[in-house]
């Protein structure tokens, strides 16, 4: 809580110039692990996961308790209210400053774990 007290709370700026690709491509491989951020994510926060042949991509799972309803969510790939989204809007961060980031400084924000759920 004493870091989200320390925040700076700015006022909007227009959305000039926002692009979502100016983030990069969606949910890249950022720690390497040969799998995309959006997978390794639904891995982290599902149980009973079940995954493609590849070894990343996740099919199936369970969210348990869901975390906004305290309800079993049953996660299937495609068919599925379980979703993954950044915590801070990437449009919102680019309206805060992050157009003037570079572009891997943009990228890297996209894909943070600690940013996505």
């Amino acid at each position: 809580m004493q870091a989200v007290e320390g925040l700076t709370v700015k006022g909007r700026a227009p959305r000039t110039g926002y692009d979502r690709d100016e983030f990069g491509s969606a949910w890249l491989d950022t720690d390497r692990n040969g799998c995309g951020t959006r997978d390794d994510i639904l891995a982290d926060q599902l149980g009973e996961v079940s995954r493609a042949a590849d070894g990343c991509k996740v099919l199936r799972g369970v969210l348990d308790p869901d975390p906004y309803t305290g309800t079993r969510i049953t996660y299937e790939r495609g068919r599925s209210k379980v979703d993954i989204d950044h915590l801070v809007a990437l449009s919102d961060a680019w309206q805060k400053g992050a157009r003037q980031w570079s572009d891997s400084k943009r990228r890297a924000f996209a894909n943070d774990l600690m940013l996505a759920a």
